[in-house]
């Protein structure tokens, strides 16, 4: 049995009108780092936004539209080595209104601090997805990529409705990338 709908065909992360937030970005490391669909790239929190110095720094992809999330993965920092991943964290998915509509505790593991999240059933109605560390290393943690695998639900925003999603701090960033082939058999 496959997980993945026929018309899918990569991340809802890399959707050109995904952006990207987060609680903090350390200097020349935005989040949009973490949906660029480069792993040798990544994003990491400013400093003292760290699990570990009782903060909860976290990272987001809000969506065009609603979406309908089944996997939500998260790839391990493998810009810098050894003393700035999170190993453990929570995944929250909102719906249109804020409001919870998932929430799950996660723990990375491997030699990367990677993991694969598969949803107990699809999650349909999200417009965000929040990755939030809540055990970490280092003052300014990070991780290379936030991918939400699923199915995007009705039609397309046109580009004027791109330009009216914003973080609450006004700012906005956008992936431009876009995957051919994915996902990658299992």
């Amino acid at each position: 049995t496959t997980l993945f709908r026929s018309d899918f065909n990569g991340p809802l992360s890399a959707d050109d009108g995904a952006f990207a937030s987060s609680s903090s970005s350390y200097d020349n490391y935005p989040a949009s780092r973490a949906i660029d669909g480069d792993l040798d790239t990544s994003w990491f929190a400013a400093d003292n936004d760290a699990a570990n110095l009782g903060t909860t720094p976290f990272v987001q992809v809000t969506f065009p539209r609603l979406a309908t999330v089944i996997q939500v993965n998260i790839r391990g920092n493998r810009e810098f080595g050894d003393g700035y991943y999170i190993f453990a964290g929570r995944i929250d998915l909102f719906g249109e209104d804020g409001s919870i509509l998932f929430a799950q505790d996660v723990k990375m593991s491997g030699q990367l601090w990677d993991g694969d999240f598969i949803l107990p059933t699809p999650q349909a109605d999200v417009r965000t997805v929040r990755f939030t560390s809540t055990l970490d290393e280092s003052i300014e943690p990070g991780l290379a990529e936030l991918e939400v695998l699923g199915t995007f639900q009705g039609p397309a925003p046109s580009p004027s409705e791109h330009e009216n999603l914003a973080t609450a701090d006004g700012t906005l960033a956008y992936s431009s990338t876009n995957y051919v082939g994915y996902p990658p058999s299992r």
